[in-house]
């Protein structure tokens, strides 16, 4: 990955749980936030008066209602939703990075970052689902 790729601009925002705009989000935030900036994708909001929690176990088990659809890993593509696990973190949601290959995502202690899907088996994230939009298909 270049210093001028895409993804380099999203880099080191800051993590808020209740975060909705720069320069602080949740995940789910920041994953609409890089949708809709990069992407010109508008996902649609997810009312969050329900938990963070609730939030996207919605997106995964009715990714379809969101204009979403499931594929594999191995198939990934830039700007595809990638859902993830983690012991402090049981649903978790980032942006896929071709070339890396790798996620881009915000968590608590850490911000926005890019983890290669190397780092985050070593760091105990599993990959859940991977999802892309069916309106921006061939």
């Amino acid at each position: 990955m270049t210093v001028d790729h895409w993804s380099t601009r999203y880099i080191g925002l800051g993590y808020d749980p209740e975060g909705e705009a720069p320069p602080a989000f949740n995940c789910w935030h920041f994953f609409r936030h890089v949708q809709r900036d990069h992407f010109g994708r508008d996902i649609p909001a997810i009312v969050l008066s329900v938990p963070l929690l609730q939030a996207m176990r919605q997106f995964k088990e009715r990714p379809g209602l969101l204009g979403w659809r499931p594929v594999v890993l191995a198939e990934a593509v830039d700007g595809d939703a990638v859902m993830m696990g983690h012991r402090a973190h049981p649903h978790h949601i980032g942006v896929f990075v071709d070339g890396v290959p790798g996620v881009l995502h915000c968590s608590a202690g850490a911000g926005s970052v890019l983890n290669s899907l190397f780092h985050l088996e070593m760091a105990a994230w599993q990959i859940t689902g991977v999802y892309r939009p069916i309106s921006g298909e061939q």
